[in-house]
């Protein structure tokens, strides 16, 4: 009887021992699971962090630029560059061409028209390019 009863436990024991060890290997799996999530997450992490560092940065050249557009030199600049303003006292410059200067003229070049006779537009049409 004593056999009998040792043979079950160790039956038993081994049955739970196969339980836990498929039961182990669903969590080793579970677990490099969630190490490859880890993975992932932390490199969109850090891609959203250098999108993000960079998006600063361009909000930090906008904010500057936008600081000289209001600044009294950026009118200044603009007045005397693009506008050709001149302030009291200065004297402004024209230049003048060249006399001997003169400008060639550009020839246009002149299209002349494809004409086709009838049968070969009916085979372009029917045959495509010939």
């Amino acid at each position: 009887m004593l056999q009998r009863l040792s043979a079950y436990l160790s039956r038993q024991k081994k049955i739970l021992a196969a339980f836990g060890l498929v039961f182990l290997a669903f969590l080793i799996l579970d677990l490099n699971h969630r190490i490859e999530e880890l993975f992932r997450l932390t490199a969109e992490r850090d891609s959203m962090a250098t999108e993000v560092a960079q998006l600063h940065e361009t909000e930090q050249s906008l904010q500057t630029a936008i600081a000289y557009g209001y600044s009294d030199a950026a009118a200044e600049e603009w007045a005397r560059e693009e506008a050709f303003m001149a302030r009291p006292g200065d004297q402004p410059i024209i230049l003048l061409p060249d006399p001997k200067y003169t400008p060639q003229p550009t020839p246009l070049v002149e299209l002349t028209p494809l004409s086709y006779q009838n049968w070969q537009i009916w085979g372009l049409l029917f045959f495509g390019n010939q």
